[in-house]
């Protein structure tokens, strides 16, 4: 099936923020085990308003969404794709933003 450039760049670039969103979502896991595991961490994230716990909630729930449509149809459609990965680098800035305010002592 002969596909445009388009298509082409929606794909990869998917696949790619598939990854840094993965990577985003996994690091903490290696943060803990490989320094905070004995000390634990000291530091405490408060949410003074509501909509600083449910917003990134429904942030990570459009990402479920738009990850197993985009799944399911194998990365075949332009639009989920663009979605998927504009959805995948806010939660992904999200996170590392998140884990920096934790992270740090």
């Amino acid at each position: 099936m002969n596909y445009s450039k388009n298509h082409s760049i929606s794909k990869k670039l998917a696949k790619s923020t598939l990854w840094i969103s993965l990577a985003a979502i996994l690091s903490p896991i290696l943060f803990y085990y490989t320094q905070y595991k004995d000390t634990g961490i000291k530091s405490v994230v408060e949410f003074p308003n509501k909509l600083g716990i449910v917003a990134p909630i429904i942030l990570f729930l459009v990402y479920l969404g738009l990850l197993i449509s985009m799944l399911k149809q194998k990365f075949e459609k332009t639009d989920i794709n663009i979605l998927f990965s504009f959805s995948a680098l806010i939660l992904s800035f999200y996170l590392i933003l998140l884990y920096s305010r934790i992270f740090t002592v």
